[in-house]
């Protein structure tokens, strides 16, 4: 099973198998994006299956977004850490104003999350 873990593109243990076939490919450890960004990734594909054409080298869409959970999870846990900077910077409770002036970046992460989630939706028809 997948957990949803704060991290843009996690790394499954797929794709670290990936990595024991092809040495040259898929090096990280808890995140794909280095590999994604240097283009040393290599998409998981069963054993009898792996073909050399050019299309299926291609990141499948699915995989090149990251989760919705990743993303708002991500943003839940930096309104928790700036926060209780916040609150320790200003020495005790945080007046109302300092929580709101974080409102429109929590609105932005949640619009992000679900961006993502209805692309992943709609790579899983487009596959289907």
């Amino acid at each position: 099973t997948q957990i949803p873990l704060p991290l843009p593109y996690p790394a499954l243990p797929k794709d670290h198998n990936t990595h024991h076939r092809f040495p040259n490919t898929n090096f990280a450890t808890l995140s794909t994006m280095t590999d994604r960004m240097f283009g040393t990734f290599r998409p998981y594909k069963a054993a009898g299956k792996i073909s050399e054409s050019k299309e299926e080298k291609l990141p499948i869409l699915k995989e090149a977004v990251p989760s919705q959970w990743s993303v708002i999870c991500l943003g839940m846990l930096l309104f928790i850490s700036l926060t209780a900077v916040e609150a320790v910077q200003l020495g005790g409770a945080l007046p109302k104003t300092a929580v709101s002036t974080f409102t429109p970046s929590a609105l932005l992460l949640l619009i992000l999350g679900f961006t993502c989630w209805a692309l992943r939706q709609g790579a899983y028809k487009k596959q289907a």
